[in-house]
């Protein structure tokens, strides 16, 4: 495959290259991109050639020699639009003994001339492509900071830097010059906003800064669990809390990322989704009616987090005996079937372990109970 991209120009010559490829299913990789600068071509003194043809002619203002000079650039590629750039020093050297008529050598050379005149405001450009890129340290942000002297010819050799301010940290490549366009790559792993402006040696120049975003990757979430409180009561009420933290590969918190919650045990998660915050948190309480480990799962981004908390029993405070469905307020009779149920703080005791042993009267009326050995059922 082969694209074929447009001419440099005075502007930005960056251009972002994205490509997807398919298995023999129909199946789609993840995309990915890469940057591509057109840089301008340089005059290569190696292959230009000069020519003069003819090389001798009679010195009557009549004849001519054509002069025929090729520019090509390092890869031996014509290189054009150099025409304005170009003057021609021609001066003969007479041989002063020689008889008339006489032939005079002719000398000749091109000169590409570069105007190195002081800059002004309104041929300075500054320009920063993309002004978003992913905080991986992979991806960067190409600064492109073009001088032009008041003839609109490139300025060379100036001392250019790119002041950053504001926001991470983040890291520059070493500025390079091509054809008076100073440019500089820009990259970081921590996400944030930073403010960027070119300086020729250490001064500020008059020209608009650019901000360039450095966003979380989210193609690198991951989820951390962190259990804030734990233990809670087993009562359907009391509640425990965890906290879940996404982030991508270098720790930046992911802002607007749905994460689900899911709970084992029959324990209720509340709520049950929701959208992470700007530190990318997000906590949420879970309650159960049964004691013991509950496990807890929280998914987002394609990745998933376990973590483990417990719920404990209650302590029954005191027992209640029901005949035929309805509480016992009287003495029983024979024949009735009592069953007794172990009440918790608020509710009906859940899993609880209740240890209790049926006694009776020992006689009618005494107030002495005894233990009914081996009443180990519900029946009386």
């Amino acid at each position: 495959i082969s694209i074929k991209l447009p001419p440099y120009t005075a502007g930005s010559n960056v251009y972002t290259l994205g490509a997807v490829a398919y298995d023999n299913q129909g199946n789609a990789s993840n995309p990915s991109s890469t940057q591509i600068t057109v840089t301008p071509q340089v005059v290569s003194k190696y292959n230009s050639t000069l020519a003069v043809s003819p090389a001798d002619i009679s010195a009557d203002g009549v004849s001519t020699s054509l002069i025929t000079l090729n520019l090509n650039d390092v890869n031996n590629l014509p290189v054009k639009g150099m025409a304005d750039r170009l003057t021609l020093d021609v001066h003969f050297i007479p041989d002063a003994t020689a008889s008339q008529p006489v032939n005079y050598p002719l000398l000749t050379k091109v000169i590409l001339t570069e105007i190195n005149h002081a800059p002004i405001v309104d041929n300075f450009s500054f320009s920063v492509e993309p002004e978003e890129i992913i905080a991986d340290g992979v991806q960067s942000s190409t600064l492109n900071f073009t001088v032009l002297d008041n003839h609109h010819q490139p300025i060379t050799g100036l001392k250019v830097a790119f002041e950053v301010t504001g926001g991470p940290e983040v890291t520059l490549s070493p500025v390079t010059e091509n054809n008076g366009v100073y440019s500089a790559m820009l990259s970081g792993i921590v996400a944030g906003h930073v403010t960027v402006a070119p300086t020729i040696n250490g001064d500020a120049v008059a020209v608009e800064s650019h901000s360039i975003t450095l966003t979380a990757d989210h193609r690198t979430a991951t989820i951390g669990l962190t259990v804030v409180s734990d233990d809670a009561l087993a009562d359907g009420i009391d509640v425990n809390k965890i906290e879940a933290r996404v982030t991508d590969q270098h720790g930046n918190p992911l802002e607007a990322l749905p994460v689900e919650f899911h709970a084992d045990n029959g324990a209720t998660v509340i709520p049950p989704e929701g959208i992470t915050d700007a530190e990318g948190l997000i906590t949420v309480k879970l309650a159960n009616i049964n004691p013991g480990v509950t496990t807890v799962t929280a998914s987002g981004g394609g990745h998933e987090q376990r973590i483990e908390l417990s719920f404990m029993s209650e302590t029954p405070e005191k027992l209640l005996i029901y005949r035929n469905g309805a509480e016992l307020t009287e003495h029983p009779v024979v024949g009735d079937t009592l069953v007794a149920v172990a009440m918790c703080s608020i509710a009906l005791c859940n899993g609880a372990s209740v240890h209790y042993q049926w006694e009776a009267e020992s006689a009618v009326g005494s107030g002495v109970f005894v233990a009914i050995p081996g009443a180990t059922s519900e029946t009386l």
